[in-house]
This record gives C-alpha cells, structure tokens and sequence, in this order.
C-alpha cells in the first residue's frame, strides 16, 4: 500500500506549484505519481508517470516537492529527450537540467538539495541546452569536467530527459509506461497545448519573455505540423506533370472524335490525345551520401511515382559522371536496382545528358545530399525537383537557388492525404 504521508506531501507540492505556474497546470496535472521504492529519488517516464521513492519524498520540504514537479514538468515541454540525441547521455542530461533549474530559481520555488545549475561549473546564464552541452563537453575534452554524483534535478530525471539510466532502471520504467502510462500521442497532446498555455500565461502575469531554451521549445510546439516530404513531392508531382500534359495534348486522327459518328455529313475529325510527360528519376551515387537514407528515400519515392499514375520512368545514376546511363524502367525493377558509383558529385553531367535524351525528359527528380556542383541557371525545358536526403556527414543543402527543393526527413510522420 504507498506511503500516506509520501502522498499527502506530494498533493500540497502540487497545489503550491500550481498556485505558483498556473501556467503549468496542464503539464503536472499530466504527471502520473507512482510509488517506486526501487529508486534513490524520483524520475518520470516517457509515458509521464513520475516514478518516486516515498522515503526521498518525505525528507523534502513541500516547496522542493513541488519544485521537482515543476522541473519535471519542464522536461516534457522542452522534450529534452529527443535534443542532441548523438550526444553523451550523462552531458546531455545535465545539460537539460541546467536551464530548467535556473528558470525555477526565478519563480522563488525551491528545489531538491543537489539540484545542478549554471554556476556549478562557472557557466553565465541564459543559454539553451544545446549551448550547456558544447560548455560541459568542452570541460571533458579537457579533463576539468568536476566529477559530482548525479541525482534527481542533475542528470538523472528518467526516460522523459532521455536517461534510462541502469538496465534495471530502463525495465522499471517500460513496466510502469505499460501499466498506466500515457501513449505518445496523448503526450504530444499535451506538450503542444501546454506550449500555447505558457505563452499566454508568462505573457498575462507580465513577467516579460521566457528564458531562450524554453522559447526555443515553445516555438517548434507551437509551430504547424510539417507536411511529410512525401506528400510535398507527390503535389509538386501531380501539379507539373499536370501543366506539362495540358500543355503537351494535341489533336490526332489516330483517336478520332466521338463527336464525328453523331455529324449527318460523315464527316470524320481527329480527337484530343493527352500527352504522357516523361519522367526521369536520377540517383546521386556519390560518397557522401548516406547510402541506408538514400536507399529508404527511394524507395519512398517510388511509391510516390505510382501515385502520381507513372507505370514505367527513366532511372540513371550518377556522381560526378553518368555511372548509368538513363535505362526506361517499371517501377516494379527500380526496387531491385544495384548503386553504382561512389565517387565525388557533380550535377552538371547527368543535367547535360538528361537534355540529350530521346524523347527528352519533361521532370526531372535529382535524389542527393546537395553537396555538389550545378549548373547557373535552370536548364531550359527541364523541370528540375531536388529531393535532398541526408549525408553520411549529417549535412544537407539545396543544390541551386532554382527548381524546387525538398527536404527528405527520415523520422517524419508520414501524411495521411
């Protein structure tokens, strides 16, 4: 049966920090308290159950209980799990912790002893995460990184501030999201509602702007969900292979007008034949592209090239020359395609030979990370889509100030139109 006494202290910290952040209503009463004496402190999920050892709770005073509500509800706003998600995790950590402990120190509550802060390692104030774990990595890189024990408010606040901590810790927290967790969904919910709630409030209680790393936050909250990449390519797709065939339509007597068989004087006119625009998909096989991402994207875009009605495509590779020349294909064999390749990049090549083609291409789709050469201008009768996927390197650019540039985001949700 849990602690009475754990609990009784954790409903009047609750109703402090309340009283304190109204503002923040939404995001601790979206925290999910459940008795774990297995652990030191306290932590909280990714499914927000804040997981808390009674006996910690009850050596705090009711106004660092409700400090560590408020720190905890900070990490679900910020999503300081998924930050710098190839960083150090014990830096990483920390470094969420510090500017959320700073921005708690300005409401006046207090938090649990221990609690990590930007004087502890002789940082200014005011910085985001990001810029925290540059300053902690570079103490480390020079081996004055102070060796401190990590806890609750310092580097250890659980799965939702991307610390599963032990193995024993990662299992405790998966069976407790199990049980009563809250999915992801409801959790997305909840950040973005409570990202407009914060806004309106800091700004009705007059206390002036929020700190950067929590307007950072808000903003990308608060911001309108992206179309996935897919999407954008198939209504770029379908609006210029629109044109290019009412532009391209004629009249031929190869189809005769249904109209001619209703006329009395027998005489026969040529019907409207649609023009079928030929697409030509180009592969950028150069070494800097991350071959898993660029495989992934195209077979994506295949799926996309059905869509828009294409049966059959023109498919070349290259980098910084044609490694294969253009070859018309169905979709069903561009899933089996070999990379050649590998070499340096080189736009100019495959847009110069595209040009050349018979029967000239009328779109062309150029998958790369960017990192190359093009041409000046636009190539004249070509339409040109860059669908950027990310390097090896991590880098991606547009390839030219001209055609249409999209941006493949691997760990976008996929859009249901």
């Amino acid at each position: 049966m849990p602690d009475t006494d754990a609990l009784h202290k954790l409903a009047k910290a609750r109703a402090i920090a309340l009283k304190k952040l109204p503002y923040f209503s939404t995001l601790i009463y979206a925290l999910v308290p459940f008795e774990a004496p297995e652990c030191e402190s306290a932590f909280v999920t990714p499914g927000l159950v804040m997981g808390y050892n009674p006996d910690f709770i009850k050596k705090c005073t009711e106004e660092e209980a409700a400090g560590l509500y408020v720190h905890e509800a900070n990490h679900i706003v910020r999503v300081s799990r998924l930050r710098i998600p190839d960083g150090d995790p014990d830096l990483r950590q920390i470094a969420a912790d510090i500017p959320i402990n700073e921005d708690i120190k300005l409401t006046g509550l207090a938090l649990p002893n221990g609690g990590v802060f930007a004087s502890t390692y002789g940082f200014p104030t005011g910085k985001t995460m990001e810029e925290y774990y540059d300053l902690l990595k570079n103490l480390k890189d020079k081996n004055k990184l102070p060796n401190k024990k990590q806890d609750v408010c310092n580097g250890q606040c659980g799965g939702i501030a991307g610390s599963g901590g032990s193995p024993s810790q990662e299992q405790l927290e998966k069976e407790l999201d199990e049980q009563v967790g809250r999915p992801q969904a409801d959790v997305k919910g909840k950040q973005k509602a409570a990202a407009e709630e914060i806004r309106k409030g800091v700004s009705a209680q007059g206390r002036g702007n929020v700190s950067a790393d929590l307007q950072q936050c808000i903003d990308l909250l608060d911001a309108p969900p992206k179309v996935h990449w897919t999407a954008e390519l198939r209504h770029t797709l379908s609006r210029s292979l629109n044109k290019i065939a009412m532009g391209g339509s004629d009249y031929s007597m190869s189809r005769p007008s249904t109209r001619a068989f209703a006329r009395d004087d027998g005489i026969v006119k040529p019907g409207l034949v649609s023009y079928e625009p030929e697409i030509l998909l180009c592969l950028d096989t150069s070494g800097s592209m991350g071959q898993d991402e660029l495989q992934t994207s195209f077979r994506e875009a295949i799926g996309v090239v059905r869509a828009v009605g294409a049966k059959s495509v023109w498919f070349m590779q290259a980098d910084a020359a044609v490694t294969a020349k253009p070859k018309l294909t169905s979709i069903r064999e561009l899933k089996s395609m070999t990379i050649k390749g590998r070499g340096g990049t080189d736009f100019r090549p495959a847009i110069k030979h595209a040009r050349t083609m018979k029967p000239k291409p009328d779109i062309l789709i150029y998958f790369t990370d960017g990192d190359g050469y093009a041409p000046a201008e636009k190539p004249k009768g070509l339409s040109v889509v860059w669908c950027v996927v990310p390097s090896r390197y991590g880098r991606s650019q547009a390839p030219a100030p001209w055609g249409k540039t999209i941006f493949v985001e691997q760990d976008a949700e996929p859009c249901d139109d």
